[in-house]
């Protein structure tokens, strides 16, 4: 069943996309009443064809950078190439309207100055609708994330244990299982009060080392190891060159929630269980694995992702817009997660 709040955020979703097809809609009828209009005038046929070569160029240009050269080139910073595309154009549609010139005089009309006002004004106006439509989109998210972040914190708030009680009692236990000579109890309470430090500290920065990040996943991998037996198969890869792991720095909390729901739906009791998490950075890209067998069905349909991926998701698309590639994937009882980031460089 989906809750009231996705119901809520589809709809969002639903109106916000028939939206901006009725407004496509209604640009490309203006522009076809426009064209139609002037092969109805009593302009030269000359005229006309110019007429019709601009409103090409302005669609054509408006098109090809709002679907194609401002999300792969602009907004990665990839500034060269993109403006080594407008050359490209540019001379393009130099040479077109010379060639035009050559079949249709152009000293008794002004058909080239139309022909370059359209393209400059296709250019301009796809840079202004996709920037503007991408800011709505933007503070949309971030509204949606902040009574997301307000909600979980009530909700914190309203479970919350005083921590030094907490870090106490676990010191008291870890003196308890030192003196009752039961070292791997000892080791698991260390971890524990390790990851209970993280959440209750790191977790608030904004970003943190990358090494902090590490730390936690390789820790929370340990202490499920504790509750194993021989018949798992849990195999952790990280391969990060220690000189980037405290240069580098990350939201806190953004990898862990991938890890915690493959234990949640990869591990039982009465079945052998394959869990595989690899990290591995390159450059200026940080990829992420994890592919667990599903063994424990989830509460919701087995198509909608936990709450915890949901928000990710969210926390992705604020953080790294146009800067992470997240593949989740679930097929023969297998789910897989594929994460990308990339940095500038």
């Amino acid at each position: 069943m989906w809750s009231k709040r996705s119901l809520i955020d589809r709809l969002g979703q639903a109106i916000a996309t028939q939206g901006e097809w009725a407004l496509h809609l209604l640009g490309i009828l203006l522009v076809a009443s426009a064209l139609a209009e002037g092969w109805l005038s009593n302009s030269s046929l000359a005229e006309k064809r110019w007429l019709s070569y601009a409103i090409g160029a302005f669609l054509l240009l408006f098109y090809t950078h709002q679907l194609w050269l401002i999300p792969h080139y602009l907004k990665h910073r990839r500034w060269a190439v993109f403006l080594a595309w407008q050359l490209a154009i540019g001379l393009v549609l130099a040479g077109l309207a010379f060639v035009a010139c050559r079949a249709d005089s152009c000293s008794t009309h002004d058909g080239p100055d139309l022909l370059v006002g359209a393209s400059i004004g296709g250019t301009v106006l796809a840079l202004a609708y996709t920037f503007s439509r991408d800011w709505v989109r933007h503070s949309l998210l971030i509204d949606k994330l902040r009574a997301e972040k307000l909600a979980m914190e009530l909700a914190f708030l309203k479970s919350q244990v005083d921590p030094h009680f907490l870090f106490n009692s676990l010191n008291s236990l870890y003196a308890l299982a030192l003196e009752e000579d039961s070292p791997k109890t000892a080791d698991g309470i260390v971890k524990l009060g390790a990851l209970m430090r993280y959440n209750l500290h790191d977790s608030q920065a904004e970003l943190i080392p990358l090494q902090k990040e590490v730390d936690y996943i390789t820790q929370y991998v340990d202490l499920q190891r504790l509750r194993l037996s021989a018949h798992h198969d849990l195999v952790l890869n990280i391969n990060i060159p220690s000189e980037q792991l405290n240069t580098r720095k990350i939201a806190p909390m953004l990898l862990i929630p991938f890890v915690e729901n493959a234990f949640k739906y990869g591990l039982s009791s009465s079945m052998a269980t394959h869990i595989t998490i690899e990290l591995a950075l390159v450059e200026h890209s940080l990829g992420f694995r994890v592919r667990n067998k599903i063994v424990a069905a989830p509460t919701a349909t087995r198509d909608m992702p936990a709450l915890g991926l949901q928000n990710v998701q969210s926390r992705l698309q604020l953080l790294y817009p146009g800067q992470h590639d997240l593949q989740l994937h679930q097929t023969d009882g297998t789910f897989f997660v594929s994460l990308q980031i990339t940095w500038p460089s």
